[in-house]
């Protein structure tokens, strides 16, 4: 039987053949077999070359469909089937492991030429269960992503039940690698970055750009030896023309180097410092793990957003509001890394017009502690009112301090509205966020800095303003109106249809004009998701069948 079989396809052959022969059943009754297919699907796992499949889902899917075959006909796979396989074979392009879907098993299989009916039943049963379960776990990632969420996203990864709803679904659509594009974000964000990711794929197989070794700085108009790999970097980035450069550093390179430093987040002065030089040593292969990483996170979003939100990037330290066809763009403050701003999908449910800013207790005594006992006076210059533990207002300046600390701190501190409030005209409310919030500042001029992880968790917005009118504008508020309680110094509590806000970690991201852009992992929080993302998928263990030639 096997004469004339090369050693690929002995190898398949004996991997498939070994199914019939262990199970003991006739050839004769085939996947077709209702009967044939149930059996295999009643032990706790099947295991392909020592890949592992656990069958409980796929049961209670092919039990759904009366155990009979969706993604196989006569010779193998269908082309609902090969629509399956090209979005598995495609998943590099989504920033994910074709292999997480066994492309490369499914593609050995589907190519192997058995000899008899007996092979070719066992190709097609091998076909059916391995690409069952490669569309469950696609379908799966393109809906809440292949790893766990590392914040309160509002979605969560999708249980076995949604699994198998999933896997129902492509089995019915008409088009079934249609179906499976459509499970991917719909944002145009996720668009862009995936245009993105092939871009600096590219890049990488062609061997990236060169080293950089990092240095002294460069500044303007001087000559280092360097020059000529910055170029190239630059160069192969897009941020430079090609062509031929004095030895100096020239006013072209500065602007290319300028261009570098705003797509990535690096004050744009030109100077190549230690910040612009970190960026430049980072390869072409890790800018396309940083953009998988940020798709990932993209998959983590609800599965539809609408079309009125409001919407934070955290490391790029910019905000965007959408209404329809009206957009509006800022930029942000964030929290520092020990304070950090989480990401979440809520709702901002009021508009505050001149806040009072309750000092929660650790800013309390942590901060504001040490000001007070230096300056008794200090809390009534910056509009504090200061209450007891029965919620009484009490004299400041009556309190001893000094004796005051962490452990017997019984007071509430809150500053009055007015112009040196810490949060400014305006606070968007957001509720069960623990807390943080959208607000304007009285520190406008930290919004000059390029980096701006500087709060204590909540977002400070550069155009407080133009927020409130965007928001208020929904509300049916005419401008006049909008000016007019902007402008009062009289608190107001604005009740609004809850706006959705995501706060979201996109290290990378892509402007209008089809740039890339990269930001510093400020919290840390890239290497724990790549090592999650290429982490090796664990196998069930309960009683596998061995497939292996007796």
């Amino acid at each position: 039987m096997y004469q004339g079989l090369s050693k690929r396809s002995f190898r398949l052959a004996a991997v498939m053949l070994a199914m019939g022969l262990q199970a003991g059943q006739g050839m004769a009754q085939g996947v077709g077999d209702a009967a044939y297919l149930a059996s295999w699907l009643e032990r706790p796992s099947l295991q392909f070359e020592q890949q592992s499949i656990g069958t409980e889902p796929l049961r209670r899917f092919y039990q759904s469909e009366s155990y009979a075959p969706v993604w196989v006909d006569d010779k193998g796979l269908s082309k609902r089937g090969e629509q399956a396989l090209a979005r598995f074979t495609g998943a590099a392009g989504h920033g994910l492991n074709p292999e997480r879907y066994r492309a490369a098993l499914i593609q050995d299989v589907s190519t192997w030429q058995p000899s008899d009916a007996a092979g070719l039943e066992q190709k097609r049963l091998s076909l059916e269960l391995l690409v069952s379960d490669g569309v469950m776990r696609y379908a799966a990632d393109m809906r809440g992503g292949s790893v766990a969420h590392q914040w309160d996203t509002g979605a969560a990864a999708p249980a076995e039940a949604d699994r198998v709803a999933l896997l129902q679904g492509a089995s019915a659509a008409a088009d079934t690698g249609a179906y499976l594009d459509a499970l991917a974000p719909a944002l145009p964000e996720y668009a862009a970055l995936k245009g993105a990711l092939q871009r600096y794929r590219t890049i990488a197989a062609q061997g990236g750009w060169p080293q950089w070794t990092p240095g002294g700085k460069i500044a303007p108009d001087s000559a280092d030896a360097r020059l000529g790999t910055l170029r190239q970097i630059l160069v192969a980035q897009g941020d430079l023309a090609a062509g031929n450069y004095p030895a100096t550093y020239d006013a072209a390179t500065i602007d290319g180097v300028k261009r570098f430093q705003e797509r990535h987040n690096i004050d744009a002065d030109g100077v190549v410092g230690a910040g612009t030089q970190a960026a430049l040593g980072v390869s072409a292969g890790e800018r396309v793990r940083q953009i998988a990483m940020t798709m990932e996170r993209m998959r983590w979003m609800p599965a539809t957003i609408g079309t009125r939100y409001v919407l934070v990037n955290i490391p790029a330290y910019r905000l965007t509001a959408v209404s329809g066809n009206r957009q509006l763009a800022m930029d942000v403050i964030v929290g520092k890394s020990d304070t950090q701003t989480p990401m979440f999908s809520k709702e901002i449910t009021d508009v505050i017009l001149n806040p009072s800013w309750g000092v929660p207790q650790k800013i309390a005594v942590k901060e504001m502690l040490p000001k007070i006992r230096k300056d008794p006076a200090y809390l009534a210059r910056a509009g504090y009112t200061v209450t007891d533990g029965s919620g009484s207002v009490i004299d400041a300046s009556a309190v001893d301090w000094e004796s005051v600390g962490r452990s017997n701190f019984a007071y509430s501190i809150r500053q009055n509205p007015g112009a040196g409030n810490a949060l400014g005209k305006v606070k968007f409310a957001i509720p069960d966020s623990d807390d943080i919030y959208l607000h304007d500042t009285s520190q406008h001029r930290l919004f000059s800095r390029a980096e701006r992880s500087l709060s204590h968790g909540c977002v400070r917005l550069s155009d407080p303003k133009a927020l409130t009118e965007f928001v208020l504008n929904d509300e049916g508020w005419s401008e006049g109106k909008i000016a007019t309680a902007y402008d009062s110094a009289a608190p107001r509590t604005v009740r609004i249809a809850p706006l959705p806000v995501h706060l979201v970690y996109w290290t990378s991201w892509v402007d209008e004009q089809g740039r890339a852009h990269f930001s510093r992992d400020i919290y840390g929080k890239d290497k724990p998701l790549l090592a999650a993302m290429l982490e090796p998928q664990p196998q069930p263990a309960a009683q596998p069948l061995r497939l292996a030639m007796n």
